[in-house]
Parts: structure tokens; sequence; C-alpha cells
């Protein structure tokens, strides 16, 4: 933030891309969706998803899933979120780091084997680069009981940035399971568990030059346009309750202009980029 003064007693504030989050929805941040959680089929899969803790940038979620169920073959599960990006947009360059832990048990009385498994993140937007996935436990004893934990990482990129408000964002992941042995009437007891973790990630601001005129009666604000440009104009006399400028917002080439009413005593201007 630079501030300006003028004769008229007047102060500007330049606010850029100006992010800071925490545990509970803020003005200032890129937050991740948490609503329309979707569990396919819903006789295997109980979802729920929550906001992660602020750490100035944008602010991750984690996704928890799991059911126990009895049968033998072939079952696909999904689990997801949708939803828009709320708040500010998520700037061009960020990476978010996701990790995942996925639990499979299986045991039947006649014997059973988990003949695979698998657990694939995924995204509807930005780039999801998966990193490393570890075994981490298999073990089998009386009945030929098998369990397996799996764990991975890898991180969500966005090299344009995702416009707030705009196409719902799907974040989540597929589950395959094979469970072979058992019959109609010994069926495998199978429970299953999965977390996945989109981290938060600070994100510097992005600081803009901002100029600042009084033309007569008028206070007009003048900054260069930046990608993903959507912007309001706020004003406060005590740097304290912000409210929204009223004023009109004008576009020419790459150069935002501002224009509204003069107020008497000093007034700080800020310029905030997200939505509307």
């Amino acid at each position: 933030m630079i501030p300006w003064k003028y004769p008229a007693g007047l102060l500007a504030v330049a606010t850029g891309l100006a992010l800071g989050l925490g545990s509970h929805a803020r003005a200032d941040e890129a937050r991740l969706p948490t609503n329309g959680m979707v569990c396919l089929p819903v006789t295997l899969c109980n979802g729920s998803s929550v906001q992660l803790e602020g750490v100035g940038g944008v602010q991750g979620i984690r996704i928890a899933a799991g059911q126990g169920f009895k049968g033998t073959g072939f079952y696909a599960i999904s689990f997801s979120v949708n939803g828009p990006v709320e708040g500010l947009n998520i700037p061009p360059g960020t990476a978010i780091p996701y990790h995942f832990t996925f639990d499979l048990n299986a045991s039947n009385e006649m014997g059973n084997m988990i003949a695979g498994s698998s657990f694939y993140p995924e995204s509807s937007g930005g780039s999801l680069e998966a990193g490393p996935t570890v075994l981490v436990y298999e073990r089998s004893g009386f009945h030929t009981y098998v369990a397996r934990g799996v764990k991975g990482e890898g991180a969500l990129r966005f090299p344009d940035g995702y416009r707030a408000g705009s196409t719902p964002l799907h974040l989540g992941a597929r589950v395959a399971l094979q469970v072979s042995g058992g019959d109609l009437i010994f069926q495998s007891n199978i429970s299953w568990s999965a977390t996945l973790t989109f981290d938060s990630v600070h994100v510097a601001p992005i600081q803009f030059p901002l100029t600042l005129k009084r033309d007569e009666n008028k206070v007009v604000l003048q900054w260069p346009v930046t990608p993903l440009g959507n912007y309001r104009v706020e004003s406060t006399a005590d740097l304290s309750a912000w409210t929204a400028a009223a004023g009109e917002l004008q576009f020419a080439a790459d150069q935002a202009t501002w224009t509204g009413p003069a107020s008497p005593g000093a007034v700080f201007y800020r310029v905030v980029q997200g939505l509307p």
C-alpha cells in the first residue's frame, strides 16, 4: 500500500490483489469450493468437506469420504465438490499442493483377496500434476485378510489463473476396487476411507501503481489493467470500515479510470481486484 496526500485532504491507497485468509469467509481472499458435495454411488460412499485455515492467499479445503459394505467384484466410486471459486480470482501462476491418504480393508470367512485398488485425484480446472504414490502397508492373516494403505501428493497449478464466480470448479477423486473371493452367502466385508487435501497457499499481493487527482468536484483514480482484472473501488474515512465507493468505472486499452464525487475531509481509497 502506498498513500498519497493532496491539498484537498484526500488520501489514496493503492491495493493490488489484496489476498488474506482466515478460517471464515472474508472479502479479500480466493476460496476453493466446499459446496456441491457428490459421493457416488451413495450405497458405497459417504463424504463431507471443510475449509482450511487461510494463510493469506488461496484458502484450501479437505475432502473426506468412505463407507463400509459387503460384496465381491469391481466397484467404481467417485467423490467431489463442485462450485465456483468465491471471493477473488486465483492469480496466474498459482500452485496449490495436494496430498491424499487412502485406506482399504477387506475380509471374508471363506477367504478373500483384494485383486486391485486405485485412487486418482482429479480437477476440472488448472493442471493437476501427480507426485509419487506410496504403498504404506499391505498385510494378510487369518481368512486371507488384506489391508492396503496408499498415500500420494502433487500440485494443482493455474498457469492462467482462475476467475472467481465463473465456471464451477470440480475437485475430487475416483476410487476403483477389485475384490475377489467369497460367495453369495459369505460376502466380503469391505471398508474404505480417504482424505484429499488441497492446501491453503500464500499469494503475495500484486502491487500496481495508482494515481489520484481532483478535478473540480470529482475524484479520478487511474491504474493499469492486470490479468483477470475485475475491480472495485472502496473508500473509508478511518481506515477501519471500507465500503464500495459510488462512481463510474471505465476501461480504455490497458488502463482503468474510476470517477466519483469528491468528499470533504480526509478520505482513503483503495482498488481491490476480485468480484465486482
